[in-house]
Protein backbone atom coordinates (compact mmCIF):
# COMPACT_ATOMS: atom_id res chain seq x y z
CA UNK A 1 0.00 0.00 0.00
CA UNK A 2 1.61 3.29 -1.15
CA UNK A 3 0.82 6.25 1.84
CA UNK A 4 -0.08 9.25 -0.63
CA UNK A 5 0.74 12.13 1.69
CA UNK A 6 4.16 13.11 0.87
CA UNK A 7 2.99 12.90 -2.80
CA UNK A 8 0.14 15.03 -2.23
CA UNK A 9 2.16 17.59 0.06
CA UNK A 10 4.97 17.82 -2.79
CA UNK A 11 1.70 18.27 -5.83
CA UNK A 12 0.10 20.81 -3.24
CA UNK A 13 3.69 22.90 -3.01
CA UNK A 14 3.91 22.76 -6.82
CA UNK A 15 0.56 23.46 -7.70
CA UNK A 16 0.38 26.73 -5.76
CA UNK A 17 3.73 27.69 -7.43
CA UNK A 18 1.94 26.87 -10.74
CA UNK A 19 -0.92 29.13 -9.90
CA UNK A 20 0.97 32.24 -9.94
CA UNK A 21 1.12 32.24 -13.56
CA UNK A 22 -2.57 32.22 -13.93
CA UNK A 23 -2.46 35.17 -16.89
CA UNK A 24 -0.26 32.15 -18.95
CA UNK A 25 -2.76 29.54 -17.80
CA UNK A 26 -5.37 31.61 -19.31
CA UNK A 27 -3.48 32.69 -22.32
CA UNK A 28 -2.38 28.84 -23.35
CA UNK A 29 -6.55 27.82 -22.44
CA UNK A 30 -7.54 30.27 -25.01
CA UNK A 31 -4.20 29.40 -27.37
CA UNK A 32 -5.91 25.73 -27.47
CA UNK A 33 -9.43 26.52 -27.66
CA UNK A 34 -8.54 28.78 -30.84
CA UNK A 35 -7.13 26.43 -32.65
CA UNK A 36 -9.35 23.67 -31.81
CA UNK A 37 -11.84 25.96 -33.43
CA UNK A 38 -9.78 26.37 -36.26
CA UNK A 39 -9.13 22.56 -36.58
CA UNK A 40 -13.10 22.36 -36.14
CA UNK A 41 -13.63 24.52 -39.16
CA UNK A 42 -11.53 22.86 -41.61
CA UNK A 43 -13.67 19.62 -40.97
CA UNK A 44 -16.73 20.62 -40.87
CA UNK A 45 -16.20 22.51 -44.11
CA UNK A 46 -14.81 19.41 -45.31
CA UNK A 47 -16.85 16.76 -44.13
CA UNK A 48 -20.22 19.34 -45.20
CA UNK A 49 -19.16 20.13 -48.88
CA UNK A 50 -18.42 16.38 -50.08
CA UNK A 51 -14.79 17.56 -50.20
CA UNK A 52 -13.81 14.03 -48.76
CA UNK A 53 -14.64 11.22 -50.56
CA UNK A 54 -14.21 8.31 -48.34
CA UNK A 55 -15.08 9.68 -44.70
CA UNK A 56 -12.51 7.48 -42.50
CA UNK A 57 -14.29 8.59 -39.70
CA UNK A 58 -17.98 10.58 -38.68
CA UNK A 59 -17.77 14.13 -38.18
CA UNK A 60 -18.90 14.20 -34.91
CA UNK A 61 -16.26 11.88 -33.94
CA UNK A 62 -13.66 14.55 -35.81
CA UNK A 63 -14.75 16.89 -33.24
CA UNK A 64 -14.28 14.57 -30.51
CA UNK A 65 -10.65 13.62 -31.34
CA UNK A 66 -9.87 17.78 -31.87
CA UNK A 67 -11.38 18.46 -28.33
CA UNK A 68 -9.30 15.47 -26.99
CA UNK A 69 -5.74 16.19 -28.76
CA UNK A 70 -6.47 19.81 -27.56
CA UNK A 71 -7.05 18.97 -23.80
CA UNK A 72 -4.81 16.60 -23.92
CA UNK A 73 -1.39 18.81 -25.63
CA UNK A 74 -0.42 20.01 -22.18
CA UNK A 75 0.52 16.86 -21.04
CA UNK A 76 3.41 16.36 -23.52
CA UNK A 77 6.62 16.10 -21.75
CA UNK A 78 8.31 18.84 -24.17
CA UNK A 79 11.45 19.30 -22.01
CA UNK A 80 12.75 17.96 -18.66
CA UNK A 81 11.66 18.88 -15.17
CA UNK A 82 14.13 21.82 -14.83
CA UNK A 83 14.65 20.70 -10.84
CA UNK A 84 15.28 17.50 -11.75
CA UNK A 85 17.85 18.45 -14.45
CA UNK A 86 19.52 20.98 -11.66
CA UNK A 87 19.91 18.47 -9.05
CA UNK A 88 21.24 15.75 -11.35
CA UNK A 89 24.28 18.57 -12.44
CA UNK A 90 24.46 19.41 -8.98
CA UNK A 91 24.19 16.34 -7.45
CA UNK A 92 21.39 16.99 -5.39
CA UNK A 93 19.72 14.21 -6.59
CA UNK A 94 21.03 11.86 -3.72
CA UNK A 95 18.70 13.15 -1.64
CA UNK A 96 15.48 12.48 -3.59
CA UNK A 97 16.73 9.01 -4.02
CA UNK A 98 17.42 8.65 0.13
CA UNK A 99 13.85 9.89 0.54
CA UNK A 100 11.51 7.25 2.18
CA UNK A 101 9.27 7.11 -1.13
CA UNK A 102 9.07 6.13 -4.65
CA UNK A 103 11.37 8.30 -6.43
CA UNK A 104 9.08 8.23 -9.74
CA UNK A 105 5.84 9.06 -7.91
CA UNK A 106 7.48 12.06 -6.12
CA UNK A 107 8.78 13.87 -9.27
CA UNK A 108 5.36 12.76 -10.79
CA UNK A 109 3.95 14.78 -7.81
CA UNK A 110 5.85 17.56 -8.68
CA UNK A 111 5.87 17.59 -11.58
CA UNK A 112 2.37 17.49 -12.46
CA UNK A 113 0.95 20.65 -11.85
CA UNK A 114 3.67 22.24 -13.53
CA UNK A 115 3.04 20.14 -16.83
CA UNK A 116 -0.80 21.45 -16.37
CA UNK A 117 -0.01 25.01 -15.45
CA UNK A 118 -2.45 25.32 -12.79
CA UNK A 119 -5.82 24.82 -14.97
CA UNK A 120 -7.01 22.91 -12.62
CA UNK A 121 -7.99 25.76 -10.55
CA UNK A 122 -7.62 28.86 -13.09
CA UNK A 123 -11.97 29.04 -13.20
CA UNK A 124 -12.20 28.91 -9.34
Amino acid sequence: MIVIAPYMAAFRAQFSTALQYRSAVVAGVVTQVWWAAINLTVYSALYTNGALTHQPISLSAAIAYTWMQQGLLTLLPFSCDAEVANSIRSGSIVYDRIRPVDTYFWWCGRSWPRRRGGSFLASS
